[in-house]
């Protein structure tokens, strides 16, 4: 009799195929707006750096209307220094004419529409000062494109110091601060002393320390760098490729079955062909 096998049910495991895990784009974060810098504008407001031939603290443009006798120096008599060992004086004598002013001024860049704080430090003597005397004063006043004609200042502000008495071993050194919000790029500003009333043989003193100007200075702060979290979510993910070995495994154990398979057949062929 012919022998007819009968194939045995071979169960096949299909392998598992990896799924890989989709990769999500990149996005990329906006770049952060640097922040302006914040710092000192003017040079040499405290006047301890050289003075020039003119008189005048380096940095520091001058200016008067005649009409009396002016002068700028570098002052160093402590009672008349605000801090460290120097201060800007300007002194008026022989005054013929109303309405005398001697000043300085000093032009800087600054940010369109940005607070500034100023602060000065200073005080006025003269022969002629008394209790609540107004025969002298003390004022500042912007330029807003940056101009240096102090005769083209629109609005000049008082500091509210009075003069004191020329002969006062110990003055009184006065204070100021305001706030200034620049409309262009630039700006001058001017501090002036004004002697209101021709007096022969008076003689005033205004002295300026410590002035400062501090708010944006158009610069750029360090770029902040990412946070670790930012960081990582940014990172390509690592090992993408790791499953693809498994379908080659699957498909060599589908060949040594097929192979075992077909060696049954022939050692069978061959039993049935010696029969």
């Amino acid at each position: 009799p012919t022998y007819t096998p009968t194939p045995s049910e071979t169960e096949t495991e299909i392998p598992a195929t990896a799924t890989p895990t989709p990769t999500s784009a990149v996005t990329k974060a906006p770049t952060p707006t640097p922040e302006p810098v914040i710092g000192e504008l003017l040079v040499n407001g405290d006047f301890e750096e050289s003075f020039t031939p003119q008189g005048t603290g380096t940095g520091w443009g001058k200016f008067d209307n005649g009409g009396a006798q002016f002068f700028w120096g570098d002052n160093d008599w402590p009672p008349a220094v605000a801090h460290g060992e120097h201060s800007q004086s300007m002194k008026l004598s022989n005054i013929v004419e109303a309405d005398r002013y001697i000043g300085v001024y000093q032009t800087v860049s600054v940010v369109p529409g940005q607070p500034y704080t100023l602060t000065l430090q200073g005080l006025i003597r003269s022969t002629e000062a008394n209790d609540g005397s107004y025969g002298h004063r003390m004022q500042w006043g912007i330029d807003p494109q940056g101009g240096t004609d102090w005769t083209a200042v629109s609005a000049w502000t008082d500091l509210g110091w009075d003069d004191q008495p020329l002969d006062l071993a110990s003055p009184t050194i006065d204070s100021y601060t305001t706030v200034i919000t620049p409309e262009g790029e630039s700006l001058t500003l001017f501090i002036r002393g004004w002697s209101k009333w021709p007096v022969m043989r008076s003689r005033s003193e205004f002295f300026v320390d410590n002035v400062s100007l501090t708010g944006p200075m158009g610069g750029a702060a360090a770029v902040p760098t990412a946070e670790k979290g930012e960081e990582a979510a940014q990172m390509p993910p690592t090992g993408g490729d790791r499953g693809n070995w498994i379908p080659f495994v699957g498909v060599g154990i589908i060949l040594v079955i097929a192979l075992w398979e077909a060696r049954g057949v022939f050692l069978w062929w061959r039993r049935g062909g010696m029969d």
